[in-house]
């Protein structure tokens, strides 16, 4: 199922949605990677186009990962020279 990237204020952290079920009529239910304390209804997301990915190699050794492949540890990006997208 799809990531949905929920629309938040500017320097919040963003919330990243994982699709468990699309029930119809345009209403689908979720499982949220981080709190939902902000969140409200009708609130507007993004799809991701894809499912949850989580970057695997040499650079992501020695690192702690959350679930939606960002860094938790404090030691910088885990892929410093790739631009984002």
């Amino acid at each position: 199922m799809n990531v949905l990237e929920v629309e938040v204020a500017e320097g919040s952290e963003h919330l990243v949605l994982e699709v468990a079920q699309h029930p119809g009529e345009n209403t689908v239910r979720t499982i949220a990677m981080e709190s939902t304390d902000s969140l409200v209804r009708g609130q507007k997301c993004v799809d991701s186009g894809g499912p949850t990915q989580v970057p695997v190699g040499q650079e992501t050794l020695g690192h702690i990962i959350k679930m939606i492949g960002e860094p938790m540890d404090k030691k910088g990006p885990i892929f410093p020279n790739k631009e984002t997208e």
